[in-house]
């Protein structure tokens, strides 16, 4: 199934989202943040895109290598035809650690919904960093910020979406 979050209209801010969140998740989010207090999060502009390219290629078949749902292999220079062709529709984000891409995440907005398109992130660094589940917190901060009122999140890694309270 795809999962979904739909986001409650009270929800201002990122902290808005947060406070809904039962205690277990808001202290599981919390050491998720923690654990990425080193790495560098910041939207990629096209040139950055088109520069990393081959890095973020590689991050994404690491990932989808391991995804238990893979429909397709992406082309090797997708994410930089992407960006050129839909511009400011979709929104690329790296997460840097020592200067190194550890991983990276894209938005497609699409109307008053935000699409989780793909994603790579550095295996070896998921779980001491805690990537992922910032990817997701990310999202969703970004989502609530530009005043979207649904997230897509795809169709793998389920469970790990509905901890942070996407439905199928």
């Amino acid at each position: 199934p795809s999962m979904m979050l739909d986001l409650n209209e009270s929800w201002v801010s990122f902290d808005d989202y947060l406070k809904a969140l039962h205690s277990k998740y808001r202290i599981r989010a919390k050491r998720a943040f923690k654990a990425a207090d080193k790495v560098i999060k910041k939207e990629m502009t096209l040139e950055e895109v088109v520069g990393a390219n081959e890095e973020m290629y590689r991050l994404y078949k690491q990932t989808a290598t391991h995804a238990e749902f893979n429909l397709l292999d992406l082309h090797p220079c997708y994410f930089m035809e992407l960006k050129k062709m839909l511009n400011e529709s979709i929104h690329f984000y790296s997460y840097c650690i020592d200067g190194e891409i550890a991983a990276f995440y894209t938005i497609i907005d699409d109307r008053n919904e935000a699409e989780a398109h793909f994603l790579g992130i550095n295996e070896e660094l998921n779980r001491k960093h805690q990537l992922y589940l910032n990817i997701l917190f990310d999202i969703i901060k970004a989502s609530i910020e530009s005043g979207k009122t649904r997230v897509r999140f795809s169709r793998t890694a389920i469970e790990i979406k509905s901890s942070v309270g996407a439905i199928p």
